[in-house]
């Protein structure tokens, strides 16, 4: 049995673009939304009218396998004379 990569969480860094555009394509596939690249990621996640979004990474043993996002902006639901913001 071999031993368990190092995994490691790390903040979104901006020189990792193109690693991170890289590995949501090879997730997420792209035949219904055509490819993804380092432009795309950085004006949905830094240019955004809502804000930058938060960008948290996975490493293992240094290379990228994770990559998990918090997008900004202000939801707003109004239901029975409350209201709720996230």
């Amino acid at each position: 049995m071999t031993n368990p990569p190092n995994v490691s969480i790390v903040l979104d860094s901006a020189n990792r673009r193109a690693e991170i555009a890289e590995l949501l394509n090879l997730c997420l596939g792209h035949k219904l939304t055509g490819q993804r690249d380092a432009d795309y990621w950085a004006w949905k996640h830094e240019r955004n009218p809502f804000g930058p979004s938060i960008l948290l990474l996975a490493e293992a043993d240094g290379q990228l396998v994770g990559v998990r996002r918090v997008e900004s902006g202000e939801w707003r639901a109004e239901s029975g004379g409350r209201r709720s913001e996230c």
